[in-house]
């Protein structure tokens, strides 16, 4: 006679507590900024948001409300794909361990972006140099600080960005 198996009964994973978890078991692999940094993001911001929800019940929605309540308060979206990477990695290893069946947070960084992009000012109406601006900006360079004549020269005529130019090299 065969047995089967017994299904194994589902462990709970409470977000916060596997978090915290982590943080304990691979700090010592980070650099003592990126934990430090690691436990700022998961007390302040993850383990309060998520508590003791179940890590594989999140899905990308619950990251999404995260992202979304994290950018009322007034967090850089950096910030918040930075938090949501920890939570990323946490989740990572619990699919590697077979705890979890997927990983919500795979595509943050592209969603962060597009939030980011989102959340970007949009200049109203482009501004720009007139000809006779421009010439006058040239004409008082010559006279009172002649070695930026030939960088302005340059970028008006080229339409180069400063970067650009302070980057040139002969």
């Amino acid at each position: 006679q065969f047995k089967t198996a017994e299904p194994k009964e589902k462990r709970l994973l409470p977000c916060d507590a596997e978090l915290r978890r982590w943080l304990d078991t691979y700090g010592m692999t980070l650099k003592p900024t990126s934990a430090k940094a690691a436990k700022w993001l998961i007390e302040s911001h993850l383990a309060p948001f998520f508590g003791p929800k179940d890590l594989g019940n999140l899905n990308e929605e619950d990251l999404l409300r995260f992202a979304a309540a994290k950018l009322g308060e007034g967090l850089a979206p950096k910030t918040i794909e930075n938090a949501l990477g920890v939570l990323r990695r946490v989740l990572n290893l619990s699919m590697r361990k077979g705890s979890v069946n997927r990983n919500p947070a795979t595509r943050i960084g592209e969603l962060m972006r597009r939030v980011g992009a989102r959340r970007a000012t949009e200049t109203p109406e482009l501004e720009y140099w007139t000809r006779p601006e421009a010439e006058e900006l040239i004409r008082l360079s010559r006279e009172h600080e002649p070695r930026l004549a030939p960088p302005l020269v340059f970028a008006f005529s080229s339409g180069c960005r400063r970067g650009e130019i302070l980057g040139l090299r002969w």
